[in-house]
């Protein structure tokens, strides 16, 4: 049986090893070179690197007897788990989205755009840990010349969208996480944050530990909402276990 599996994460990972690992057939399907690298080296896992739009994902189903679309993307890559939907759709495919579970975000304060935190943001610094996609739109944050850090990955179309929305290098912060609280708690403090802007990435998007950096630093914690689509799912396990109960796996 061969499924098309959209990765680039910890569940991405997870998923690929153990359903090769039960004789599948995966196609993973991950947007950058760094997340190729963190994959398995497997005989019957074949990896595809590059943002795939419907029409794209369609040519790739296409091209082999897929059976089955397993959706195990970040909980805020909204655009590519509505074409692997679509497309999965198209050709009458099942498609099985994997859920993070949502973290506990009492003492947060939440915000359905970064135009909203950025309305919502206490005096003084900003540490926008929500992706270099959307850091242009941190411009609307008085000031932001001289208040504003980024936290992005360190990859070079990270850097470039920073420095296209205007951020000077002292404002850009590379890292690739999860971080640790001491991390967190270190970083807060030198660049005297007052603000953090993030997501909800779950434990396997070191959340807690962020969460929890701002509230020993009484920092404001402004979280992103997820998109309405990206709230119901799968678990890993449960992913498996649904395969191995249609492959009469006991």
């Amino acid at each position: 049986m061969k499924i098309l599996l959209f990765g680039g994460t910890t569940e991405g990972r997870k998923l690929s090893q153990k359903l090769c690992q039960r004789n599948f057939q995966v196609t993973c399907c991950v947007a950058t070179a760094a997340g190729k690298a963190q994959l398995p080296t497997l005989p019957n896992l074949q990896v595809l690197v590059g943002r795939l739009d419907e029409t794209e994902i369609l040519s790739v189903l296409q091209r082999d007897d897929f059976r089955l679309v397993v959706d195990a993307t970040h909980p805020y890559a909204q655009k590519v788990s509505e074409a692997a939907a679509k497309a999965a759709l198209a050709l009458k495919l099942p498609y099985w989205r994997v859920l993070r579970p949502a973290s506990d975000l009492s003492g947060c304060i939440l915000a359905k755009t970064v135009a909203q935190a950025c309305s919502l943001a206490a005096p003084g610094n900003v540490l926008a840990a929500t992706g270099s996609k959307q850091i242009a739109e941190y411009c609307c944050l008085p000031n932001w010349e001289s208040r504003l850090f980024a936290r992005v990955l360190p990859e070079p179309e990270s850097l470039a969208l920073c420095r296209a929305a205007g951020l000077q290098p002292w404002q850009i912060l590379p890292g690739k996480g999860p971080f640790t609280l001491q991390e967190n708690l270190q970083l807060m403090r030198r660049y005297q944050i007052a603000t953090l802007v993030t997501k909800d990435g779950g434990a396997a998007g070191g959340f807690l530990e962020k969460k929890k950096a701002a509230q020993l630093l009484n920092i404001r914690c402004i979280v992103i909402g997820r998109p309405p689509e990206k709230q119901t799912g799968m678990t890993v396990e449960q992913v498996l276990e649904k395969l191995d109960s249609l492959m009469g796996v006991s």
